[in-house]
């Protein structure tokens, strides 16, 4: 029994900042009446604060190599506009940036989409100057 009231206290500890969160997102500035929290719904609003603070605040942006021209998706740094290439490994500066979004799914779908059209592209011109491709 003591461990149980133990769980919930450190629950009620952590859930402070959700709790003041979902109050100014529900614009209540009251105090909750009750400070007793379950297991299941410190994992809901957890979850829900995790997606908030994960989707507002973090910006993925989409570069291109110089060296292999491969794109990528890189998270937005403040301090510094330096990257590294995954592929060929070279440092280097942002110099554009050809997509951004708080989303990751959204910024990495264009740059499967840009990578895949190049690779057809560079197969076309291989075959074109293989003489064996009509354009």
């Amino acid at each position: 029994m003591h461990r149980k009231k133990h769980k919930l206290k450190t629950y009620n500890k952590l859930l402070q900042p959700s709790i003041i969160l979902l109050q100014l997102l529900q614009r209540t500035y009251k105090k909750p009446s009750s400070q007793h929290v379950t297991k299941k719904t410190f994992l809901k609003l957890s979850i829900f604060t995790a997606t908030m603070s994960s989707s507002s605040s973090t910006l993925f942006i989409a570069l291109q190599c110089f060296q292999c021209s491969t794109m990528q998706v890189k998270q937005k740094k403040k301090s510094s506009h330096k990257w590294n290439c995954t592929v060929c490994n070279e440092k280097q500066l942002v110099r554009k940036v050809f997509a951004h979004g708080y989303k990751v799914k959204d910024v990495r779908t264009f740059v499967q989409t840009f990578n895949m059209s190049r690779k057809s592209l560079e197969d076309d011109q291989q075959w074109l100057l293989a003489g064996t491709l009509t354009p």
